[in-house]
């Protein structure tokens, strides 16, 4: 019996506010395929996941440039690395929301449940406040992602034998033009009942929990970190532009995870950073290489 290794690859893109065709990153394409290539000859499958703000404002341009960009990466990627199977996975940020939607109904709703949390939340309240990401919904269809509910969308693979899932959340439902940390909230005790401890799972969200509030009677903040710990094996957020790595245990369960917080792919000419994430099925381990942009070299290296 032929012997298939049960490792994929997981190249984690965070914060790149696609803006114009003179983007820096546009450029960069085949450095990002050629810096990660070895690290693709021998997985499975590669899943592109991108934890927000691919757009700078959330209009339709912006994405088409994005598109633009991720089938040239793709492309790439195919011709550096042969017969390769590529996934993207996408979640939106603050810079997903196009504000020049907004609507005097989704100020009120936004007042109402940062005053009420849970009580106030229905599927109107959530399709009223979710307009201003119309364009980026539309967007990832593309992809073949539905966010069916705007709130959430999962994704379930096969690699050699082994499930794998990906939960992909949207912390920026609420997002104002200009947020500041504490203020968030999201309902994740509707969906936690939903989700079974029987695979590798991999969560994917743009704001990390402190931007959610504290302020709330159940604690939006603290109730969404523990719900993210017991439910996931890797965990990766974006927003802040600075990278980071932590391993968290539960000290009841003594199930343990890895959160990766992704640098800023694009913000300037100089700063350019991602993670590419081995996972290996069977032994539930991660190895993470962080890349970073050299201005000096003209490459991403780890």
């Amino acid at each position: 019996m032929e012997y298939i290794n049960p490792t994929v690859g997981i190249l984690h893109l965070s914060d790149i506010h696609f803006k114009s065709r003179s983007d820096i990153i546009l450029s960069r394409q085949h450095s990002i395929a050629n810096a990660i290539k070895s690290n693709c000859y021998h997985i499975q499958k590669l899943y592109i996941v991108v934890s927000g703000d691919i757009a700078f404002s959330g209009k339709a341009e912006e994405y088409e440039i994005a598109l633009d960009f991720f089938l040239g990466l793709q492309d790439h990627l195919c011709k550096e690395c042969q017969d390769i199977k590529i996934q993207f996975l996408l979640t939106p940020g603050n810079h997903d929301c196009d504000f020049t939607k907004q609507t005097v109904q989704r100020e009120n709703n936004l007042k109402v449940i940062f005053n009420k949390g849970y009580s106030a939340i229905d599927e109107a309240v959530i399709e009223s406040c979710t307009q201003i990401q119309k364009d980026f919904f539309e967007f990832v269809e593309i992809f073949d992602i539905d966010f069916g509910d705007k709130l959430c969308y999962f994704l379930e693979d096969t690699i050699a034998g082994n499930k794998i899932r990906f939960i992909c959340y949207n912390t920026a439902w609420l997002s104002e033009k200009k947020e500041t940390p504490g203020i968030l909230f999201f309902p994740i005790r509707e969906i936690e009942d939903h989700i079974s401890d029987d695979c590798l799972t991999i969560t994917v969200f743009h704001h990390p929990s402190n931007w959610l509030t504290p302020n709330s009677s159940e604690n939006n903040s603290k109730e969404f970190s523990k719900a993210i710990r017991k439910t996931s094996n890797i965990i990766l957020s974006g927003h802040e532009h600075s990278d980071g790595q932590w391993k968290n245990i539960d000290m009841v369960s003594l199930k343990e995870s890895i959160l990766l917080e992704a640098g800023v792919l694009q913000v300037d000419n100089l700063i350019s950073r991602f993670n590419f994430i081995s996972v290996d099925m069977i032994g539930q381990k991660a190895e993470v290489l962080p890349y970073g942009w050299s201005e000096d070299s003209r490459i991403y290296s780890a």
